[in-house]
């Protein structure tokens, strides 16, 4: 693929259907590039060591487990994890990473996490610890639900707030497509177990992500895929956007460092209320 070569071609998109699994199968090949996490430098993990449910005797969901990042670093505390992804190519990937770091106390399953069942499927409080890191899996407060009744002891759900990436602001600008990203689910979420009895925990830390110079070809691809998400794209609305990232960057590349807030609900299983709500957030 040449560098000015577009990954995303809105016509594709539009035809076949564009959705969360199609949009990490696309990123699966890079996303696997990073390094297995580890306790010693890893905030989520550091939450996960502080609180005590990690022993030798714990089963483990991770869900939304990409490829393996997580699933294999805590899995060498734990008795087993299994972890659930919607994009196959991350699975594929994740038990690559256990195969090669040795771990065979690590299962993985592809899984829509929109359409299971834990009551059929039989995951109905067969884990002892839930964890769900910076995934769309948990999109809805029905979805959550399913989640905390997956686990026995503690679950674990991290996203950002307060995200600050202006190449997904530019590109989102330029379509009209409103906000990038909802930082109210977060809050949403405590709003929502509070009122359900449930009494969570809240770890707050500061974070930056990205790359002082990345092609400018990948950032525009990474926000479309993204944006395809949202609305449904044009040829001429890609190419629009591609423009303006190129006219941006610098000797091919853009600086795609970008501050955010990483916040990790903890929650306790202990007299769990069962909720009925499932709007989106």
């Amino acid at each position: 693929m040449s560098q000015g070569e577009s990954i995303v071609k809105a016509s594709e998109i539009n035809t076949r259907g564009y959705g969360h699994r199609e949009l990490w199968n696309a990123e699966a090949e890079r996303y696997s590039r990073a390094p297995t996490a580890r306790f010693e430098d890893d905030g989520f993990l550091r939450i996960l060591a502080a609180s005590g449910v990690l022993s030798p005797e714990v089963r483990l969901l991770d869900l939304g487990c990409g490829p393996g990042i997580y699933s294999v670093a805590m899995a060498a505390r734990v008795h087993d994890v299994v972890g659930f992804d919607v994009s196959e190519e991350m699975i594929e990937r994740a038990q690559q990473r256990a195969l090669a770091e040795n771990c065979p106390n690590c299962r993985f399953s592809v899984v829509d996490w929109s359409k299971a069942d834990i009551e059929t499927s039989g995951l109905q409080s067969s884990f002892d610890v839930a964890v769900a890191r910076l995934t769309p899996a948990i999109d809805s407060l029905q979805n959550l639900e399913k989640l905390i009744g997956c686990a026995t002891q503690r679950v674990f759900v991290e996203n950002f707030i307060d995200r600050k990436h202006r190449w997904m602001k530019l590109a989102f600008d330029i379509a009209g497509a409103g906000a990038t990203w909802n930082d109210a689910r977060m809050f949403d979420a405590v709003d929502y177990l509070l009122k359900t009895g449930r009494r969570p925990y809240l770890h707050y830390r500061d974070a930056q992500w990205g790359e002082a110079q990345r092609p400018w070809q990948q950032v525009a691809d990474f926000c479309l895929r993204r944006l395809a998400l949202r609305i449904r794209l044009t040829d001429e609305l890609c190419q629009e956007i591609r423009g303006a990232f190129e006219k941006r960057s610098t000797d091919g590349t853009l600086d795609t460092r970008e501050s955010l807030t990483l916040v990790t609900i903890e929650i306790p299983i202990e007299n769990r209320v069962l909720g009925k709500e499932s709007e989106r957030w």
